[in-house]
């Protein structure tokens, strides 16, 4: 039987984060399984869409008006429906998966109408409801826009056991039709024109200088403060310890200003969003999430695939992949105290630190492989009920 037709359907390929990379790997991976895949995209195009390698992308944006205007609103959310409908049924698809809001309702509702037969509902994050504060109609609103992409999709996919039980405890989705199944990379393939040296002389570091690195958008709940305010402890120990943190986001400007009041200006460098994060990494001594909440953090994956000890705050995706003293430290948030002598532990102790990197390697080729990722996917396209071939 010939191999299901897949689409692939995201908000944007513009930002370096998890649920934008997933993609990126899985669209990629199943080509070189020899699926036809596809990816549709309802915002822009955006930088990792280029690393999408003999990967159609399709881009189906159109400018929503304010929901003041409710009636001229509700059409432009219809045409993209349309729009999403009409490429299904063009190219035939067999499979639909989408990754994040709110291109998701929009996918679904356009999968069913255009009667793909397996539609897959992916939930990458913990948070994926308002903040509790928000009571009335905001969250009321998302518990029923979510609700309703569960009664349209076929299958409900969570990357990490965090999720599924978030899914259940926080939109009273049915446990029994979510499956688990966790992210995944190919260490080979991520570690492939690593170049430290070309990063340390980058930044003028030179070999009494240990870099620590931390990857990702510079958003509150990343929390990134909490690694500045560490650095000011750790160079007290360590005085030639540097601080490199990848990303951009909308705390850029706070942080810029609380790494000048300890003043950290030439201890913690921003350099913004990077596509070298391979390189990153191979001239890091550790990596460092500070988050506050996480699905399954693909950057941790990627420290561990680069064999690099990880120090992460107590979040519950995190804390289904790090394995504490073994592959890496877990220390409770907003403890600036305890993320110091994490970091100060592994500075100074580097034997134990390339342990943890080497059993952090093993543990992502074992579990967290882009293999047993998209075997997990795979099984989800051949067991669904009433799959059809490609036409």
């Amino acid at each position: 039987m010939p191999k299901p037709r897949v689409l692939h359907v995201n908000n944007t390929l513009r930002d370096i984060g998890g649920a934008e990379e997933c993609v990126v790997r899985l669209a990629q991976g199943l080509r070189d399984r020899g699926y036809e895949v596809l990816v549709a995209l309802t915002d822009d195009r955006g930088v990792l869409a280029e690393g999408l390698r003999g990967v159609p992308v399709r881009t189906l944006y159109r400018p929503r008006r304010s929901v003041v205007k409710l009636p001229l609103f509700v059409a432009d959310v219809l045409a993209v429906v349309l729009r999403l409908r009409r490429l299904m049924r063009q190219e035939g698809i067999d499979v639909l998966q989408t990754h994040l809001p709110d291109s998701d309702l929009l996918a679904l509702l356009a999968g069913r109408l255009a009667g793909v037969p397996v539609r897959l509902y992916t939930f990458h994050s913990t948070q994926f409801m308002p903040p509790r504060r928000h009571t009335s109609l905001r969250r009321r609103l998302r518990v029923l826009t979510t609700r309703l992409g569960a009664v349209l999709a076929t299958r409900l996919v969570a990357v990490s056991e965090a999720i599924a039980e978030n899914m259940v405890s926080l939109a009273g989705l049915p446990r029994d039709k979510i499956s688990i199944v966790p992210n995944g990379i190919s260490p080979e393939k991520f570690r492939a024109g690593a170049d430290a040296e070309a990063v340390r002389r980058e930044f003028g570091l030179t070999d009494d200088r240990p870099l620590i690195v931390s990857v990702g958008h510079l958003h509150p709940y990343k929390n990134q403060a909490m690694l500045i305010r560490a650095a000011a402890r750790v160079r007290r120990v360590v005085p030639g310890a540097t601080f490199l943190i990848a990303g951009e986001g909308e705390m850029r400007p706070a942080l810029e200003s609380l790494r000048s009041k300890l003043s950290l200006d030439e201890a913690v460098l921003l350099p913004g969003r990077r596509r070298d994060v391979p390189s990153l990494l191979a001239a890091a001594g550790a990596f460092v999430l500070t988050s506050r909440w996480e699905g399954l953090p693909v950057s941790v994956l990627e420290a561990m695939a680069m064999a690099r000890p990880v120090v992460v705050t107590r979040a519950p995706g995190c804390l289904e992949v790090v394995q504490a003293g073994r592959t890496g430290l877990v220390v409770d948030q907003d403890d600036d105290q305890a993320l110091a002598e994490a970091l100060i532990e592994l500075l100074t102790d580097p034997d134990r630190a390339r342990e943890m990197g080497r059993r952090g390697l093993a543990r992502v080729e074992a579990e967290y492989s882009l293999d047993k990722n998209l075997d997990g996917l795979v099984d989800l396209f051949t067991t669904q009920p009433g799959r059809r071939g490609r036409r």
